[in-house]
């Protein structure tokens, strides 16, 4: 009895590694629209560190970099157009994390 149940409990368990990613998968691709709010954080930067909710335009006012299209972005890309933005002359190696902090709604 004990090897089967070892053996339901990996079964188990590589179905749920295999659902993480699938989930983390999805979100990775998800594409930031109006009425989604975001927390950009700049690492020892806090005046850098703000929170949005993406505009009906789909934009940011971002300070430094002024107003910011981000409609359709992935966090991903939303964080690699800020980080080129920031390097230079205000910050030599600027680490930039973005997270949704709220989804907009969806109606069907």
């Amino acid at each position: 009895m004990p090897v089967l149940i070892v053996r339901l409990l990996s079964c188990a368990a590589l179905w749920l590694v295999l659902a993480v990613h699938a989930v983390a998968d999805a979100l990775s691709e998800y594409q930031l629209g109006p009425g989604d709010k975001i927390q950009i954080y700049v690492f020892d930067e806090p005046e850098l560190s703000l929170e949005y909710t993406l505009s009906d335009a789909g934009t940011i006012s971002y300070p430094f970099l002024g107003e910011i299209h981000v409609r359709g972005l992935t966090i991903g890309e939303l964080e690699q157009r800020i980080t080129s933005g920031l390097k230079g002359p205000y910050l030599g190696d600027p680490r930039v994390n973005i997270t949704i902090r709220e989804y907009r709604q969806f109606f069907m």
